[in-house]
């Protein structure tokens, strides 16, 4: 059985693994992923890339999925989707998400969801990750809000994309205030009101989005 040193120096060994997962403050990924740092762990690989040591934590995400751990298998399925640390494979990322949803891990679910209305990965089904939006936006999960909303604009349908962004940017999401904020600057599928968008942008700065603290008017 392993004993306190092995975990000591698996730590140690994931933060030179992945440094910038560290300094975003994602914490300790041994056992389990929190919600939280399954969060932070999925867009600092969106963003970040180290190509000489990423294989070793495909490795240990990889296991982890195995194990039984869904939310490891979302963050692997990210891995596979932009091709960190392995090639670019959507196909996989797919399954991946896929395997996570089933298993109840709501950020895998979303994940899935992009996937599926993108058509990246497999067969083009909006319906269906708009399906899976919805549940998750339900369930309280503003990133599916967000995304509903998003695909919703994208077909048209500009009155379910400001709910979704209302119901997004109610939770704090950043971009859902200000995708909201930017319909009520143009006037599109509400009523034009700066006023209002000038608040909503203030929101989404204090937020952290940094497009919105260009667009507050002073």
């Amino acid at each position: 059985m392993l004993g306190d040193g092995f975990a000591s120096r698996a730590a140690v060994a994931l933060m030179m693994v992945l440094p910038t997962l560290w300094i975003l403050g994602c914490g300790s990924t041994l056992g389990s992923l929190e919600p939280r740092q399954q969060k932070c762990l999925e867009c600092a690989l969106r963003r970040h890339s180290d190509g000489e040591t990423m294989p070793d934590a495909v490795a240990r995400f990889a296991s982890d999925c195995r194990s039984g751990d869904p939310a490891s298998c979302s963050v692997l399925g990210v891995m596979h989707e932009h091709g960190r640390g392995v090639a670019r494979d959507p196909k996989r990322a797919s399954t991946l998400y896929q395997q996570a949803c089933l298993h109840g891990n709501p950020a895998g679910c979303v994940n899935l969801g992009r996937l599926l209305g993108s058509g990246v990965g497999g067969r083009l089904d909006a319906e269906g990750a708009a399906l899976i939006f919805e549940v998750a936006c339900h369930d309280g999960v503003t990133e599916g809000c967000y995304q509903l909303a998003q695909l919703r604009y994208r077909s048209g349908n500009v009155g379910a994309a400001r709910t979704a962004l209302a119901q997004a940017c109610a939770s704090g999401h950043a971009d859902g205030c200000l995708g909201l904020g930017a319909l009520y600057q143009r006037g599109q599928g509400v009523k034009q009101d700066p006023a209002r968008a000038a608040k909503l942008y203030r929101k989404a700065c204090r937020e952290g989005q940094p497009v919105a603290c260009n667009r507050i008017v002073l």
